[in-house]
């Protein structure tokens, strides 16, 4: 290396370090490779139905977060217009007060 980490961990740390590292990155890569082998293995139907499982996975989540967000709407909406006008209600009958 050509920073000044050698001079600050030593030479010997710094050559476990990097042994260390390049182990993890060979793992990485091992890894990496066998994901990409068994996607590859992969038949030609499953290439075609894994896309489709993934729209429709997506479509789901999408129509039950709107079906969430209507149903939270509906039920917090009759809340917040009863908080509005008794809010006014108060701030209109503290002015009449004073």
């Amino acid at each position: 290396m050509t920073t000044a980490l050698p001079l600050l961990v030593g030479k010997a740390l710094m050559h476990k370090l990097d042994t260390f590292l390049s182990r993890y990155r060979d793992a990485i890569f091992r890894q990496y490779d066998g994901s990409i082998s068994w996607h590859n293995a992969l038949g030609w139907h499953v290439e075609i139905v894994a896309p489709l499982i993934v729209v429709f996975a997506a479509l789901g989540l999408s129509v039950s977060s709107v079906r969430l967000w209507v149903i939270l709407v509906s039920v917090k909406l009759p809340f917040w217009l009863v908080a509005a006008f008794s809010s006014g209600v108060r701030m209109t009958w503290a002015t009449i007060e004073k």
